[in-house]
């Protein structure tokens, strides 16, 4: 803007007054060109639109800022500005080399806006939504939902980018099923091997988009040394606890962190503050750890009724400084109502207002905000769950929650009738994607003896179900460790086991003994018959069984839980508020105060692909330094007392940190390491989506 107006002033610059400075020249210029906008504006309202502030060269940013202060004090009258842009205020999003200066003004300059807009994340729903029209079909699976929830955290534009890397990805990430009847109802799921590899917890790495780790980078690159050792310290606890979780222990990163100095209580609580505030982590409370990923935490009609409730309340308003925003300023009319305004603004598609400013804040709110406010009437809701009608895993009581099994057979094993039903009529594979939270170990960990004093067991056994379809025997390799039962069909070729039974108390799983050849578990999904061929091999089987069931009725007494040491849960996420469809802030609901921010000692990344960006950029020998660390700060504790989480959590850093570990690249993806269970009865078929 100034630069265009230099060119006819300089000609006669010494005519006009030798002794004039660049600065007041640029002054004059200034308001020539304001008292033009204002002549303007007595003819007809103005609207001036100007983006991406934070990039603006220091004359065009000296006009902005004279152009709000005249309008804010009402000398201006008759004109809209609305700025766009991110918070300078947080190093997170500030260019580089910007003076301290310029973000004193910015803060300024948005105080004395009239509105402020500040976008929206979308909810587990809206993402679910967004999905199905964005693609075109009548449902998405529950997994593909949960996967991008979790990756992109619901940031629209992510979320928009990692489904279109899925679609055009040469591997078949996700698939497109028709119906055979009709052929115009369709459903999108993730591939049937994909999906399956996560119901049973077994890691599975997402593309991450050039967009999305570009973008990343360069907000990583604002980090200073310290923090960026944090982070690096806390993905790697993550990465450990499998590719489904984004949750750290402040106790846990003091105990891995590589440098003594750094991570001391004082300052490491420091570092963790300050990325809170910048955005990277948020603080997680006592009752939302080691919950799942992107799911919701209400059952599905509540969460419709508080979607439209988030509708038509009002969405602009003076947010914290580290939000992104979008500010207005324009000059009220007589007896004008800001109420009002804000009201009618926040609601577009009911009221059109006919006033030029309104009308052109709706607008910016559209583009800026990414709202839902299109009509989703015509798009048909397909039900997930279970009779409660919840969304997710989450949705239903604990109660129901925790007597579900895990132990769903791939090979196809018995079940009761709710196992034929449609593939899109997912009423148990909530409950198992909750129950299988942890990671599922690997082959080469399993078959590992583990350290002393903890049972153990490894051999084969025949194994069948009870209905009728399966009743045949099949033998198994079986591994039972850290109160878990795994099984194999071939060790040698297998990457990760078939399924497993956790031992633990909430499985509500109940032995009985046959004979002295076999026994029965029941689970609340399964029951399955085990049979050996010798009978004091049963009794060493059966004696891990019972001793499993009574120790975990130990470790949940009273006295029990209330030794002080770490309790890890490998679930994905906390319960999130976003979820329930609230604004995520860099400074969320929790005070600045260290002591409160830290009550919890919990938090977790703000989206999943950042976790991994930071994984991929470490050097390989700084991983297994930092995965070693942590190995060693577990052993420390698991030589005082056992605990399965972190038994568990300690052969995942060894075997990370290992010299012999090869990446999950190495391995087919797309190839199962099992055979997949039939669809019985589904009356929808594959078609390519391209």
């Amino acid at each position: 803007m100034g630069t265009d107006l230099e060119t006819p002033f300089k000609k006669d610059l010494i005519s006009i007054d030798p002794s004039l400075k660049e600065e007041m020249l640029c002054q004059y210029r200034h308001d020539l060109l304001v008292c033009l906008l204002e002549w303007v504006a007595r003819k007809k309202t103005l609207a001036i639109v100007i983006d991406e502030i934070q990039y603006l060269d220091t004359r065009d940013w000296q006009l902005t800022r004279r152009l709000s202060l005249l309008m804010s004090q009402n000398i201006v009258k008759n004109i809209v500005l609305l700025l766009g842009g991110m918070p300078m205020d947080n190093r997170r999003y500030l260019p580089h080399f910007t003076k301290e200066k310029r973000i004193l003004e910015y803060i300024d300059l948005r105080n004395t806006a009239h509105i402020t807009i500040t976008p929206r994340l979308w909810t587990w729903n809206q993402t679910k939504e967004w999905i199905i029209n964005s693609l075109h079909v009548k449902d998405c699976s529950k997994q593909l939902v949960d996967s991008v929830y979790f990756e992109c955290g619901g940031r629209p534009g992510f979320c928009e980018e990692f489904l279109h890397t899925l679609k055009e990805s040469k591997d078949p990430w996700i698939q497109i099923l028709v119906n055979k009847t009709n052929g115009t109802d369709k459903i999108v799921t993730l591939n049937e091997v994909i999906e399956e590899k996560l119901k049973v917890g077994v890691d599975v790495p997402f593309p991450i988009p050039p967009y999305i780790q570009s973008v990343t980078a360069a907000h990583l690159d604002c980090l200073t040394t310290e923090l960026f050792m944090c982070m690096k310290t806390a993905a790697v606890i993550c990465k450990a606890k499998g590719n489904r979780n984004r949750q750290f222990e402040e106790e846990m990163l003091r105990g891995t962190h590589p440098v003594p100095k750094m991570a001391e209580k004082h300052k490491l609580r420091e570092s963790l503050l300050e990325l809170k505030n910048m955005g990277f982590i948020r603080f997680v409370d006592s009752s939302q750890r080691g919950l799942g990923p992107a799911v919701s935490t209400r059952n599905g009609i509540d969460e419709d009724v508080n979607d439209k409730k988030y509708e038509h309340e009002e969405i602009y308003s003076k947010v914290s400084p580290t939000s992104r925003m979008s500010s207005v300023w324009y000059n009220n009319k007589p007896n004008h109502d800001e109420t009002e305004t804000q009201t009618n603004v926040s609601t577009p598609n009911k009221h059109a207002s006919k006033r030029a400013t309104t009308t052109t804040i709706t607008t910016l709110t559209t583009s800026t905000a990414t709202s839902l406010d299109h009509e989703l009437s015509g798009t048909p809701e397909i039900d997930h769950d279970d009779s409660a009608n919840t969304n997710s895993p989450i949705g239903q009581s604990k109660t129901s929650a925790n007597r579900t099994a895990v132990e769903a057979d791939e090979e196809g094993s018995g079940g009761n009738a709710s196992n034929k039903s449609n593939i899109y009529e997912r009423r148990s594979s909530s409950i198992v994607d909750q129950e299988n939270n942890d990671p599922m170990p690997s082959t080469l960990s399993l078959l590992q003896p583990p350290i002393a004093d903890v049972p153990y067991k490894k051999g084969q056994l025949y194994k069948r179900g009870v209905t009728s379809f399966n009743f045949s025997e099949k033998l198994r390799f079986f591994v039972f460790k850290h109160h878990t039962l795994y099984w194999f069909k071939d060790t040698n070729k297998e990457h990760y086991p078939v399924n497993r039974i956790k031992f633990t108390l909430d499985m509500d799983v109940k032995l009985k003994r046959l004979d002295d050849l076999s026994l029965k578990i029941q689970t609340s999904r399964k029951k399955y018959i085990l049979r050996a061929e010798k009978k004091n091999e049963m009794d060493e089987w059966h004696d891990l069984f019972k001793k499993a069931i009574k120790a975990e009725d130990r470790i949940s007494s009273p006295s029990a839980k209330g030794r002080g040491k770490i309790k890890l849960d490998f679930g994905s996420s906390r319960r999130s508020n976003l979820i329930n469809g609230e604004v995520e802030e860099a400074e969320d609901s929790c005070s600045d105060s260290e002591e409160e921010c830290s009550d919890g000692h919990t938090y977790e990344f703000s989206y999943g692909f950042l976790r991994d960006v930071i994984y991929e950029q470490m050097l390989h020998a700084q991983r297994q330094q930092l995965h070693n660390q942590a190995n060693k700060f577990i052993q420390q504790i698991l030589s005082k007392e056992y605990d399965r989480g972190l038994a568990l959590l300690r052969e995942r850093h060894e075997e990370l940190g290992s010299d012999k570990y090869c990446p999950r690249e190495d391995e087919d993806l797309f190839t199962s390491h099992t055979k997949l269970r039939k669809k019985r009865q589904s009356k929808y078929i594959f078609v390519n989506h391209s």
